[in-house]
């Protein structure tokens, strides 16, 4: 006896064989126009308890910005590999719980080489008028434009 699926896969095979279906590694079928039969019954834990503009959000937004402070100050202190652990771990968070960084923490910290810009101490900005647009220039050669 075959499984729904395969039955519902053989029936609706016969009208277009190539582009309907594929299968992966695991050997599960996805069905490119039919996304409502095969609807995830297992919970996600994070996001139903708050949603999307919930207490969590906020939190992580909180720590975000107490940890690129911490690394601010790292960084004034002279201590660079625990200023690039702090970037890490805000990145890190963020990626973690889907929270998009905003403009004014992106322009915290540079991509390149982790390191927070502080300006006067690795960092300097170049403004440009004609473009309306920020230049951020880290110690690393890098440098990031953002409009203003």
């Amino acid at each position: 006896m075959c499984s729904f699926a395969a039955q519902f896969c053989n029936a609706w095979r016969c009208k277009s064989p190539q582009k309907k279906i594929w299968w992966n590694k695991s050997r599960r079928a996805h069905f490119f126009s039919k996304p409502a039969l095969f609807i995830s019954l297992q919970p996600n834990h994070h996001m139903a308890e708050v949603g999307k503009g919930g207490k969590l959000r906020d939190i992580i937004f909180e720590r975000i910005d107490i940890l690129l402070s911490l690394a601010e100050q790292a960084l004034k202190r002279g201590e660079e590999a625990h200023a690039r652990r702090y970037v890490f771990l805000a990145r890190k968070l963020s990626t973690r719980h889907n929270c998009r960084l905003t403009p004014f923490h992106k322009v915290r910290f540079c991509k390149c080489c982790g390191l927070p810009m502080v300006v006067g101490i690795n960092a300097s900005v170049r403004l440009r008028k004609r473009t309306r647009t920020a230049e951020y220039l880290c110690g690393c050669g890098k440098s990031a434009h953002f409009k203003y």
